[in-house]
């Protein structure tokens, strides 16, 4: 379980770094593709949880779980900081 949160926790220092270094929303779309989508680095740690015992899988669903709120959050916040006022549609319901 250790060794979990420690992959978790530099995947959200390097999550945290991507979405800072963005240029643009299309780079910032791909940091949230890259760790928030279908087959993103994040969720497919969710995924491993079915593969864990019954007992396991509550604490290591909240390693996982918080983490990758906090980079959904953090990826909201970016977008609304680059998101043009000259451009409304821009949808933050993509993680």
């Amino acid at each position: 379980m250790i060794a979990v949160q420690e992959q978790i926790t530099q995947l959200m220092v390097d999550a945290e770094k991507a979405i800072a270094m963005a240029a643009d929303l299309r780079a910032l779309d791909d940091v949230r593709v890259h760790y928030l989508g279908k087959k993103g680095v994040l969720t497919e740690q969710l995924k491993q949880l079915g593969q864990l015992a019954p007992e396991e899988r509550k604490a290591a669903g909240q390693v996982i779980t918080k983490p990758s709120n906090k980079c959904r959050n953090g990826w909201t916040r970016a977008v609304l900081r680059w998101k043009p006022k000259s451009c409304p549609y821009v949808s933050l319901n993509n993680p």
